[in-house]
């Protein structure tokens, strides 16, 4: 299966969207494989628990890259040599513009500004989010979070000066203020920058990840390569080696599952 590594972790169908960063080759006939309770723990630490497409090929350009700065690369390519994901040549989350934009529905004369920085759920996985933005009258205005579970508030609002005071962003941690008149619209797009980074993820896994959870990967007497993920996990000092076994044990796990489920 091409891209076959990267392909078991994200774990989701071929639907690729150009206009999302990071998006790369899905067979089409691949099905996403329902994860056991061990590999969810896992798999819930490095994506989150709900990751949008976006999350996953943040940290799938993360941990892919990782693996091919090691020896770990040849058990990479051991499953399947086609890539198209290494060496990276397309768009990166390296100079993305993590930020909030607004663009007005309809034609009206005003401004909306945010105020603060959006600050992502790594625990969720969500990295993009979306609202819309509506004036209602010349006390209230609504926002509705656009995202699952979909969320709508009202809040009032004081005009001072032409402008109005600060109101929430609906399940953010930004506000904005804005200039116009009633019946005035806005959609809302914001990204967010995952806050942890693979160190933060490897010091989060090594404690958190039991000797339950290790059986559960390679089992009580493993054999190669599974003998070496286990030996990299517990002993290597460089992290993106221990790390790297960890995952390549977890890519085995999912592998077996996937196989299974035909």
């Amino acid at each position: 299966m091409i891209n076959h590594v990267r392909t078991l972790l994200l774990n989701v169908k071929s639907e690729i969207d150009p206009n999302i960063v990071g998006e790369e080759y899905i067979p089409p006939t691949f099905s996403p494989t329902v994860f056991d309770t061990q590999v969810s723990k896992i798999y819930n630490v490095l994506f989150g628990g709900s990751p949008d497409r976006y999350m996953l090929n943040y940290r799938g350009q993360q941990i892919m890259a990782m693996l091919h700065s090691t020896e770990l690369s040849q058990n990479v390519l051991d499953y399947d040599s086609r890539i198209t994901y290494w060496p990276m040549t397309g768009a990166t989350f390296y100079d993305f513009p993590f930020v909030t934009t607004a663009e007005k529905i309809g034609n009206f004369t005003g401004d909306i500004h945010f105020i603060d920085e959006l600050k992502p759920s790594d625990a969720t996985g969500q990295m993009y989010h979306t609202w819309r933005i509506y004036v209602k009258d010349s006390a209230t205005i609504t926002v509705t979070h656009l995202n699952d579970p979909k969320e709508e508030q009202e809040y009032s609002y004081v005009i001072t000066e032409g402008r109005s005071d600060s109101i929430t962003l609906l399940g953010s941690t930004q506000y904005f203020s804005f200039n116009a008149p009633v019946g005035s619209s806005w959609t809302v797009k914001g990204f967010a920058k995952p806050v942890r980074d693979m160190g933060d993820i490897f010091s989060t896994l090594k404690q958190s990840v039991t000797i339950i959870d290790e059986l559960a990967l390679w089992g009580a007497a493993p054999v190669e390569p599974l003998l070496t993920y286990k030996n990299l996990w517990r002993d290597h000092d460089e992290y993106a080696y221990s790390l790297g076994g960890l995952v390549m044990a977890l890519v085995a796990k999912i592998n077996a599952l996937h196989t299974k489920a035909g």
